[in-house]
């Protein structure tokens, strides 16, 4: 739920690993909202929209996760999208460093079309499957 500290529980984690000598990539869900006409298509207290519209998976799936997966070309974009401005972030592409360990945080991270990418999984963040190999 919002507001219960998946954010700060995340960073904490990706201190912690760095700590350890780890490099880490942060990235939210919140970077890959969608549109405001589309997430509020179905109106602005639908609950399905909310769940199915707020955030554009396939831009997580194209931007982060299939490139930081082993096999990727650890070229990613840890944000496409404002949803203050609601407009596009342009941004470069970064590249990750080997070994690097990629730490995601957000809402609906448990959806059954993202559950086959994570290596570890817990309610406030996920961790890409093979990450350890990137």
């Amino acid at each position: 739920m919002d507001g219960a500290g998946k954010t700060t529980l995340a960073d904490e984690l990706a201190g912690q690993v760095r700590a350890l000598g780890r490099p880490v990539i942060r990235v939210s869900i919140d970077g890959f909202h969608q549109p405001r006409a589309a997430r509020y298509a179905r109106g602005r207290t639908s609950p399905e929209g909310f769940y199915r519209d707020s955030y554009d998976l396939t831009a997580l799936v194209r931007e982060v996760l299939s490139p930081l997966s082993p096999g990727g070309t650890l070229r990613y974009r840890p944000q496409v999208f404002d949803v203050t401005r609601d407009e596009p972030v342009p941004s470069p592409d970064l590249v990750a460093e080997p070994g690097s360990l990629l730490i995601v945080d957000g809402l609906f991270l448990h959806r059954p079309d993202l559950r086959d990418w994570w290596d570890d999984s817990q309610r406030f963040s996920g961790v890409l499957r093979g990450s350890q190999h990137t």
